[in-house]
């Protein structure tokens, strides 16, 4: 059984925080800028269709499937990606070897959203969940279960998948771009991979003291449109753990202890209330890890922590 290729954590982010110093953004670029994967063996890619229209443009996806149809409806895995919110495209799925996962029993769905240079917050959060909505409308046409979506993210996309699942269908958050607004957007499992979840504590523990999260023209900064402490109501609003209650979906955490960009207490923050909320969670502490790399980040502890996390929550038909 082919496995997923966790090597994103060793090099999706190789800048140490969320400035955006020349270099670090340079580095960025690199990592989180690739062109179309390559389509696995056993794997049909459909690419850049349009999900949703947003007032900046068409949103596009690309959409993985087993070359031999399994016969049922396949769950579905929606990866988001990651940059700051700031950089990068949906072919980051490459990252993670994500399309493959359509030799695995699942369909697999990497949709863009808007980056902060074009809108700021809640423009992030409508992509996805317009994404979501699209998956459960078009399932049929695609041989898809609307009723099996899980998510996947890293860092900025770790926050975007956390924020869909504990936000559910809350009315809180405008879904302007989607052509389906009483489509739910619930979703039954989350994969969170070092995500902030709390702006406003993020400097508070970072490892280096220092407040990169209020910087000026951090990337935090450009995601809300200008200081945190100024756009506080807009900081909540972003914020995972203020949508947290019972009927949340279970959520893998993943995060490394010595994460420079992500301090590793945002994860100890969700993990905490969405325990205290009765939510199956599993807050995996990767020692020595930083962002995404280092510690037991590439393993295979992480690669069958992941699997077996989907497989008991999504059951796809192919064990």
């Amino acid at each position: 059984m082919r496995r997923i290729s966790i090597l994103l954590l060793l090099s999706l982010f190789l800048f140490s925080s969320l400035g955006c110093q020349s270099l670090q953004m340079s580095m960025a670029r690199r990592y989180t800028e690739p062109g179309p994967p390559d389509v696995p063996e056993g794997v049909r890619a459909i690419r850049d269709i349009e999900f949703a229209v947003s007032p900046q443009g068409p949103l596009l996806l690309d959409l993985y499937l087993p070359e031999e149809p399994p016969g049922e409806a396949l769950p579905v895995l929606l990866y988001v990606f990651g940059g700051g919110w700031m950089l990068g495209n949906k072919h980051q799925v490459t990252r993670v070897d994500g399309q493959s996962m359509a030799t695995q029993g699942y369909a697999v769905v990497s949709s863009q959203y808007r980056l902060s240079s074009a809108a700021i917050f809640p423009a992030q959060i409508e992509d996805v969940k317009a994404a979501i909505r699209w998956i459960r409308v078009n399932a049929d046409a695609y041989g898809l279960d609307g009723d099996r979506i899980g998510l996947w993210g890293p860092s900025a996309g770790g926050h975007l998948v956390a924020l869909a699942g504990t936000s559910g269908d809350a009315v809180s958050l405008d879904y302007l771009v989607s052509a389906y607004p009483d489509v739910s957007t619930r979703v039954q499992a989350v994969v969170d991979f070092f995500g902030p979840t709390d702006l406003s504590q993020a400097d508070a523990h970072r490892l280096d003291g220092g407040t990169e999260y209020e910087a000026e023209g951090s990337f935090a900064q450009r995601f809300v449109g200008g200081s945190l402490a100024e756009n506080a109501e807009l900081v909540q609003l972003a914020n995972p753990i203020n949508y947290v209650d019972a009927e949340d979906p279970p959520f893998l955490i993943v995060h490394g202890d010595a994460d420079p960009t992500v301090p590793f207490h945002q994860s100890e923050l969700l993990a905490a209330a969405l325990e205290e909320a009765g939510v199956d969670v599993n807050l995996h502490r990767v020692e020595g890890g930083g962002h995404g790399r280092g510690g037991d980040f590439g393993s295979e502890t992480i690669e069958d922590l992941v699997l077996e996390f989907l497989d008991s929550h999504l059951k796809p038909s192919r064990r």
